[in-house]
């Protein structure tokens, strides 16, 4: 993996890193198909909306083990998303349109709503910070114990050296054909160890020579090597999604929204990706937040970006009346991709008269520190499409 995870709890961070180590021990009353379909889960099968669109009746499935032995009953399910609205950011939205969450029976759960709210079952199915169910008796703030569904058990974890996981012998999986998240899955391997490797050539040579049996986030010019040897299969995920970057609009330079165009006015988003990915097989340059073949594509309110202006970003500097501070940017080596670009940012800006500060961090601290605006202007990150 990129690296350490900050946290082992999938309702206190919104990392992919956590999640992508968690789902193997928690699941979630819904997931996404391998069409972004919402699915059952836990779920015995999708909710029972009223007419007016408030009340969701939702029935869990029968016979379905915690780690700990027990069955999952719908108190397990209410105490589990009573704790995902108050400490995860998504829980938290969901939380303001909840008028009541309460069990009727041991296998059915109905939320009431205050008013119709079309994105509820999609937010129980979204994979990071996201609202997987816990045995009642494990859930304390912090998380001491770490008991799911899921097909693997959580074992044990050396802080910078490994998450180990064994199988779940009693692991009940659902019938349905396997599809993306959904459907059936299964515990292949007796055991899992999630290794953090910060240094992504480490985990390209650690491929290469059988060390690891799967890496992920691997650098681009990497790719032929990898595709090239026989023992290794190299994916290549299209759509992947997308890098993007977070400016600081409470503190700080950037609160000025003069200067906030600036920045946007420098930056050149074919010089970045370039830095980041190489080979444009590897990549598009578009202004639209979302890719052309997903449904939220737009050019709308597109015209300004990726110019790479730099007299215009200057003329705003100016007239803004830029003080000289410098513009903390917040990044990680971890993925590689994200500081690359962070570099040609940093001389976008430069070049449009704005001082710099380059702040190189782990991910872990990255994510910590994104929590506190006193602490960066900008960061970049990525989601995935």
């Amino acid at each position: 993996m990129i690296g350490e995870p900050q946290t082992l709890d999938p309702m206190a961070s919104t990392a992919d890193l956590v999640s992508t180590i968690m789902q193997h021990v928690y699941e979630p009353l819904y997931t996404f198909d391998a069409n972004w379909n919402v699915a059952p889960m836990l779920a015995e099968s999708m909710p029972a909306i009223s007419k007016d669109g408030v009340v969701y009746t939702i029935p869990l499935r029968k016979g379905v083990k915690f780690h700990n032995g027990k069955d999952m009953t719908s108190d397990d399910v209410v105490a589990s998303l009573k704790r995902w609205m108050e400490m995860a950011p998504r829980g938290k939205a969901v939380a303001k349109e909840v008028k009541s969450l309460e069990a009727k029976g041991p296998y059915t759960v109905v939320i009431t709503l205050n008013r119709a709210y079309a994105p509820l079952v999609a937010h129980f199915a979204l994979p990071s910070g996201f609202a997987v169910i816990m045995a009642k008796d494990s859930i304390a703030n912090p998380l001491t114990q770490f008991v799911g569904t899921g097909p693997y058990v959580f074992k044990e974890r050396k802080p910078d050296q490994y998450v180990q996981m064994v199988r779940f012998d009693g692991y009940s999986a659902r019938k349905e054909p396997a599809s993306g998240y959904a459907g059936k899955r299964e515990a292949l391997l007796d055991e899992l160890r999630f290794i953090p490797v910060p240094n992504a050539n480490t985990r390209v040579e650690g491929m290469l020579s059988g060390q690891y049996q799967f890496a992920d986030l691997l650098p681009v010019e990497s790719y032929s090597r990898l595709e090239g040897n026989a023992g290794v299969k190299a994916v290549l995920t299209s759509p992947f999604g997308f890098p993007y970057l977070v400016l600081n609009t409470k503190l700080g330079p950037l609160a000025n929204l003069q200067l906030r165009q600036a920045v946007e006015a420098a930056l050149n988003n074919a010089d970045m990706m370039g830095a980041g990915f190489g080979d444009p097989k590897f990549y598009t340059t578009d202004s639209s937040h979302y890719a052309k073949n997903t449904p939220f594509y737009s050019t709308a309110g597109t015209e300004n970006y990726g110019k790479g202006d730099a007299k215009k970003a200057a003329t705003l500097v100016t007239s803004a009346k830029y003080d000289g501070t410098p513009i903390k940017i917040l990044t990680s080596q971890q993925y590689e991709f994200h500081y690359r670009m962070a570099l040609v940012m940093a001389e976008n800006l430069k070049a449009a008269g704005f001082k710099t500060d380059m702040q190189v961090v782990d991910w872990a601290t990255l994510i910590q520190r994104r929590n506190e605006p006193t602490l960066w202007d900008i960061y970049i990150t990525h989601s995935a499409v």
